[in-house]
């Protein structure tokens, strides 16, 4: 059976942040309106494609007011989470939590997570209890992993980028199981893993040690549209410049990187990192780096030492 990986927000209000109580408490949920778990069954029942309208109409839900975002599109990706699926939640310490859904939509009138407002009116905390319960020290991880939180805005999410990073979670009980996974893996594996931001970061980090690389003003990464990197070499000063591409297979180097650096006057240092290879006319300039280079980098003492910070060692 396909496993669905799902974030759940639970921040109320635009304010009242919930996860981490709710993940004690063993439920995740959503809020979106007074309306009950039985009215939305009710719902349902009376206009499976559309309930919206029998919900609005409830009198609860209208003291919210009209302008009030009444989400049945989320409401139905929440409710269609099934016990197999694994659901991601960010809680506090920087820790994030893994769970399976249990059971169906559940809310009380007085449940802890319902929130009042001022003016008499409130929403119901719709949620459903969890199990197989599972934490992960975000520090504990490589570094790649700190993207997952940036993924999504909506409350139910469904994971795409970044999705074999969750799948690995949801495979392990514990960090220390996720890295040894990791450190069976080939240098070119784990960072065909990690992505293309862990490759950004390699090719930066080989600047680095070897060339005294310092960036000057920009950041690494969709820094220009011809240069992910841009800076100078410690301590004479010259410019460096570097293009990253992750692709599996050979690409062109692209013209406007050539004519980019043509303009440049003076000294300076380029590279072009490639990871499976490249192709085309290459600028006299530029040193072309691919994953082979990489690899045998990462045998020298220097190397070893960054390959076992990237696995967050």
């Amino acid at each position: 059976m396909i496993m669905d990986l799902r974030r759940i927000r639970m921040k109320v209000a635009n304010w009242r942040e919930c996860s981490q109580e709710a993940w004690d408490l063993d439920i995740v949920g959503i809020w979106y309106g007074a309306w009950t778990a039985k009215d939305w069954s009710d719902a349902c029942l009376n206009d499976l494609k559309n309930p919206r309208s029998f919900l609005e109409a409830l009198p609860d839900q209208q003291k919210l007011g009209n302008e009030f975002n009444l989400s049945v599109t989320t409401v139905k990706k929440f409710e269609a989470i099934t016990p197999n699926d694994w659901v991601v939640v960010f809680l506090e310490k920087g820790q994030i939590g893994l769970a399976r859904v249990s059971g169906g939509l559940k809310s009380k009138i007085n449940h802890p997570l319902n929130h009042y407002y001022d003016n008499g009116s409130w929403e119901t905390f719709k949620y459903r209890e969890i199990v197989e319960k599972k934490k992960f020290f975000i520090s504990e991880l490589p570094d790649a992993f700190r993207l997952l939180k940036a993924q999504g805005r909506a409350n139910v999410h469904q994971f795409r980028g970044m999705r074999e990073h969750v799948r690995l979670l949801a495979k392990h009980p514990d960090t220390a199981s996720v890295r040894s996974t990791l450190g069976k893996l080939s240098f070119d594996e784990l960072i065909d893993f990690l992505g293309d931001a862990a490759w950004e970061s390699v090719c930066t980090a080989y600047l680095i040690i070897e060339y005294g690389f310092v960036p000057t003003g920009l950041k690494t990464g969709s820094t220009l549209a011809v240069f992910d990197i841009v800076g100078k070499s410690m301590p004479n000063g010259e410019f460096i410049f570097g293009q990253c591409k992750k692709s599996p297979n050979s690409v062109e180097i692209p013209r406007d990187f050539s004519e980019s650096l043509n303009l440049i006057p003076g000294k300076k240092l380029s590279f072009f990192f490639a990871f499976g290879g490249c192709h085309g006319e290459n600028p006299a300039s530029a040193n072309i780096i691919r994953k082979e280079e990489i690899l045998s980098w990462i045998q020298t003492e220097k190397g070893r030492i960054y390959s076992q910070f990237l696995l967050g060692d």
